[in-house]
């Protein structure tokens, strides 16, 4: 009787751990829903999710297309129906270049914004989104001739 308990006792412990490693698999392995809002800049656009795939860069071409992304979080976590937009401001100057409203619903995943540069001087600018008059996230990009 005595050997039989620990044995069992091993024997729990072990369906434990393999349970406990199962779940962290699962959970290590599955897609996870973006947290908060995510703003993307580039030229290349992502084919399997929003977004784009060179938006580490900080200088781009013009005349060349050019996008913002914005990414949503899960649609529980956050409160849409606010008013949104996204602006295109040059540093030099302040002036805002380029301005994009963004109607939310409550199947929005993410928006896709071409910015149109033909006419902007090469230079430095920032993308910026906004919700709710608050400044969510920005990103500073390079305009190159």
């Amino acid at each position: 009787m005595k050997t039989k308990l620990p044995i069992a006792l091993a024997a729990l412990l072990a369906v434990l751990v393999v349970c406990g490693l199962g779940a962290g698999a699962v959970h290590f392995f599955r897609p996870q829903a973006v947290q908060t809002f995510e703003l993307q800049v580039g030229q290349t656009r992502r084919d399997d999710l929003p977004g784009v795939l060179d938006g580490g860069r900080a200088s781009y071409r013009k005349n060349k297309r050019l996008f913002a992304v914005v990414v949503y979080p899960d649609p529980d976590q956050v409160e849409l129906n606010r008013k949104a937009r996204v602006y295109v401001t040059e540093d030099s100057s302040g002036k805002v270049v380029q301005e994009h409203p963004i109607a939310e619903h409550g199947d929005l995943a993410a928006e896709e914004i071409p910015l149109n540069n033909s006419d902007w001087e090469p230079g430095r600018y920032t993308v910026s989104f906004e919700r709710g008059g608050q400044l969510i996230a920005q990103k500073k990009i390079v305009l190159a001739e």
